[in-house]
C-alpha cells in the first residue's frame, strides 16, 4: 500500500500547475497565450523573469519532493524511482487541468537533484549558461541531461542511476515533440505581441487598426 500511495502522491504533486498559478495570479491564463505550454519558458515569454524564476523553483521542487516523499514512506528504491516518472507525469498530464501541462524539464531537473546532486549541481551552471548565451531552453535542456548520466557514469555512480537519468529525460524529449508542432504553429502566427491590460489585468489581443478612411469631397461647381 505504501507504495501505491507514494507513486499516486507523486503524480498529484506533479500535477500542481505552477505556471498556470503563477500567470492565473496576474489574471493571465497561460494556457491562451504564447505557446500555450504550461511551463517556465511560457512564463518567461509572457511574464518575465522574475514569475518565471518562481516557477521554475516551484517545479523543481514538485520533483525533488516526490522523491524524498517516497524514499521516506517505501523506504524502496524501486518505488522511488517509479515516483520521479509518476511526478513528471504528473507535471506533463495533470489532471488539475484536463491532462494537459507542461513539458517536464524542470520537474526532471528537481528528481534528478534529489537521486544525484553532485552531478546536477555541476552540471546546473553549465545549463543555466547555455540559456543565458543562447536564449534557447531547448538547447540548455540538452546540454543539461546529455551530460548528466555521463558523468555520473564516469564518476562512479550507481548504474541504475545512470540508467535511469538516461531515461527519464525521454519523457520530456516525447512530450516536446508531441506537441512542438502545435506550439511552432501558434508562435509563427502570432503577429502581435501580447498586451496585458493594465485596467484589469487580463491578457488580450492588441486591437488592429482599422485602415482610415476620408471622405470624398464633391466640387459643387464646374472645374475649370
Amino acid at each position: 500500500m505504501s507504495a501505491v500511495f507514494s507513486v499516486t502522491l507523486a503524480y498529484l504533486l506533479g500535477s500542481i500547475p505552477s505556471a498556470y498559478l503563477v500567470a492565473h495570479a496576474r489574471g493571465i491564463d497561460i494556457r491562451k497565450v504564447g505557446d500555450a505550454n504550461v511551463g517556465t519558458a511560457n512564463v518567461m515569454r509572457c511574464l518575465g523573469f522574475a514569475p518565471a524564476a518562481f516557477t521554475f523553483a516551484a517545479d523543481v521542487a514538485k520533483g525533488a519532493l516526490a522523491i524524498l516523499v517516497a524514499r521516506h514512506l517505501s523506504g524502496q528504491e524501486s518505488v522511488v524511482l517509479f515516483a520521479g516518472v509518476a511526478a513528471i507525469a504528473g507535471h506533463n498530464w495533470p489532471v488539475t487541468l484536463g491532462f494537459r501541462g507542461g513539458r517536464g524539464a524542470a520537474t526532471t531537473i528537481g528528481v534528478l537533484f534529489v537521486l544525484l546532486p553532485f552531478h546536477v549541481g555541476i552540471m546546473f551552471p553549465l545549463a543555466a549558461a547555455t540559456l543565458w548565451l543562447s536564449r534557447n531552453y531547448t538547447l540548455s535542456a540538452i546540454v543539461m541531461f546529455a551530460t548528466v548520466p555521463f558523468f555520473a557514469y564516469f564518476t562512479g555512480a550507481f548504474f541504475y542511476l545512470c540508467a535511469y537519468a538516461a531515461a527519464l529525460p525521454c519523457i520530456v524529449g516525447l512530450t516536446t515533440l508531441a506537441r512542438v508542432r502545435a506550439s511552432g504553429h501558434r508562435l509563427v502566427h502570432q503577429n502581435k505581441p501580447v498586451e496585458i491590460d493594465k485596467r484589469n489585468g487580463n491578457a488580450g489581443r492588441t486591437r488592429s487598426k482599422r485602415p482610415r478612411t476620408f471622405p470624398v469631397q464633391k466640387n459643387s461647381g464646374n472645374e475649370s
